[in-house]
């Protein structure tokens, strides 16, 4: 089992980690920490004392923290990923743009799958029994001839090419999207065949979309080259009445993408033209993708900044955490505070909402908190008094959910909560993260509510393929 700097966490926590004598991470902490990490939803069940607490725990203070570093901006892409693509040189680094408004949407992707921040450029999945794929922000249409470059970071396994916002994620498995393979394969429709040359760590892939028909042609075509090279068209009959969005899928692989300013130009009088330059007549944005750089104001009304109120600047919390029980949110929230204890410049703030105590005390830890632990009779009162502002939080965290999603009142409540933090999230261009722990998601219940709420989670089965689903 790999030990805790495996996972990239920060050393505020690894200090912590190793100061509570945590030797190795157990079996549900070495699932779910690449997988929140990596801005995915984690539904994940393991015996009473098998460290889930810290599971969830971990990873979110370490995001919480990364996003107040780096002045309210999310990062998507784990601590361990940046280090290692920072130590990578990239080929076309020269070249790299910085202004394109095209990016890897944090939206449209697989959970597992991690996008960099601020840029959107670098895409990495650590999967090495799933492909994890995911599409641009802004796809073409007819009328447009553009290219994209996508180069491979590592020896990992990838496909690079187009698709419809109806495909699939895992490229060229399904009649929505084609794409070109490092084994040298061309796939659409889940048919590999063989097309230019291998490809692997270092290789340069052009990608080339041509949806500008002929009386000859009516169809457009999808071509590819190699490190400058053309190897020709590889499908044709592309339907012009699409959006066409550049996507890739990969299985324990790193590839960065260049959407402006290319190494490899295309040849002489082609008339394909970067999709960062092309006419935007001819461009669409992806419904799903994250490319909307407003920053909203939330039309929410429970959320609205009122004196006396959590407001400031849009308020501070960023993760609400669940229990069905005080003395489960007391033991949550005394983690929270004993793992993050570390934290200097900035410290994290948490705050524990039950019933009973000195309301005015609580109000007034909430107004500071980055991370709130209560019950759920208690969460329900403080946001509808407007007494916790929902508009940036980022993580929505169910402890022992099977016992929530069983009674109709916690169930009722945990889906009003839930509905508050999509709309404030979703104005504010961010995505929320859902994880579901428990000893037990065997039942019904749990797994309708884990439909509803989650996307694409990843399911951590300890106790028997009986029991989870």
């Amino acid at each position: 089992m790999p030990d805790w700097n495996y996972h990239g966490l920060c050393p505020e926590l690894l200090r912590a980690v190793n100061e509570e004598k945590w030797l190795l991470p157990t079996s549900i902490q070495d699932e779910s920490i690449p997988c929140i990490l990596g801005g995915g939803d984690v539904c994940g069940a393991a015996e009473t004392g098998s460290g889930k607490t810290a599971a969830f725990c971990l990873p979110i203070l370490q995001l919480v923290q990364e996003e107040l570093v780096n002045g309210g901006s999310m990062l998507i892409i784990p601590k361990k990923v940046e280090q290692e693509t920072k130590s990578k040189p990239k080929k076309n680094k020269s070249t790299k743009s910085t202004n394109s408004a095209i990016q890897l949407s944090l939206d449209d992707r697989d959970s597992m799958l991690a996008v960099s921040q601020p840029d959107q450029l670098v895409c990495q999945s650590r999967s090495e029994r799933q492909w994890q794929g995911v599409r641009a922000t802004t796809g073409a249409t007819k009328g447009a001839k553009i290219y994209f470059e996508a180069t491979v970071e590592d020896d990992g396994l990838c496909r690079v090419g187009f698709s419809t916002a109806a495909a699939k994620y895992d490229l060229g498995t399904d009649v929505h999207s084609w794409g070109f393979g490092g084994t040298g394969k061309k796939s659409h429709s889940r048919k590999f065949i063989t097309y230019g040359q291998p490809f692997s760590h270092g290789d340069v892939v052009g990608c080339f979309l041509d949806m500008t028909p002929t009386k000859e042609q009516q169809k457009g075509s999808v071509s590819f080259s190699l490190n400058g090279k053309m190897c020709g068209v590889a499908f044709n009959n592309i339907p012009t009445n699409a959006v066409l969005f550049p996507a890739c899928v990969l299985k324990n692989a790193q590839m960065s993408f260049e959407f402006l300013n290319m190494k490899y130009p295309p040849p002489s009088g082609s008339g394909y033209v970067p999709i960062g330059k092309a006419d935007s007549t001819f461009l669409r944005s992806n419904g799903s993708g994250n490319n909307n750089k407003t920053n909203n104001k939330t039309n929410n009304a429970s959320n609205k900044n009122t004196k006396g109120g959590a407001g400031g600047a849009g308020g501070v919390c960023r993760a609400i955490i669940m229990a069905p029980t005080r003395d489960l949110a007391a033991q949550i929230h005394s983690w929270i505070e004993k793992l993050s204890r570390h934290f200097i410049d900035p410290t994290i703030r948490s705050a524990l909402i039950v019933g009973g105590g000195d309301n005015q005390t609580k109000t007034s830890q909430m107004a500071k908190a980055h991370i709130i632990v209560g019950t759920c009779g208690r969460l329900k009162d403080m946001i509808q008094r407007n007494k916790i502002n929902t508009d940036k939080v980022r993580f929505f965290v169910l402890d022992e959910a099977d016992q929530m999603a069983s009674d109709k009142e916690s169930l009722a409540i945990v889906r009003a909560i839930h509905s508050t933090l999509i709309t404030t999230t979703v104005q504010n261009s961010a995505r929320l993260q859902v994880c579901f722990f428990s000893a037990t998601l065997h039942s019904e219940d749990v797994k309708r509510l884990a439909e509803e709420m989650t996307s694409h989670a990843t399911w951590i089965d300890l106790k028997g393929k009986d029991v989870v689903r």
